[in-house]
């Protein structure tokens, strides 16, 4: 909140502890890796998908209540992305988060055999999906 209420401050800086232990966290968290996890067996997924002009990418994560947490804490447990080629830079943005679901039962297949995803976004995907191929059960 320091570095957001900093490049929001027409003052001088002036460094404080505050601001000081504000840089030290920043700086930890940026050189720390993210931690990936290996979901629990039939554990559900959320398969969390989202698509720009020339990029696609997935996040797929596990929802689990930890005990220092009140509320169930979302955990990574893979990620892909792509960067489009110049034909697929074209589609329409639907056909780009259908490429991007597409892309990751391939890639992530046997997860999708092994637990529920659940697939994230604000697109309304399934309304698409069931309008074009009204034979699936959605």
């Amino acid at each position: 909140m320091l570095l957001y209420k900093l490049l929001k401050k027409a003052d001088t800086f002036v460094r404080t502890k505050e601001a000081q232990q504000a840089l030290e966290s920043l700086k930890a968290s940026l050189t720390s890796a993210p931690i990936l996890i290996a979901p629990e067996q039939e554990e559900p997924l959320l398969l969390y998908i989202a698509a720009s002009n020339h990029v696609v990418s997935v996040a797929l994560v596990v929802k689990r209540e930890e005990p220092e947490h009140a509320l169930k804490v979302q955990r990574s447990v893979y990620f892909i992305s792509d960067v489009l080629t110049d034909a697929k830079v074209r589609y329409p943005q639907v056909q780009k988060l259908l490429y991007v679901v597409l892309m990751a039962t391939r890639k992530l297949l046997h997860y999708f055999t092994d637990h529920e995803v659940t697939v994230v976004t604000s697109y309304p995907l399934g309304e698409i999906v069931a309008t074009v191929t009204p034979w699936l059960d959605l």
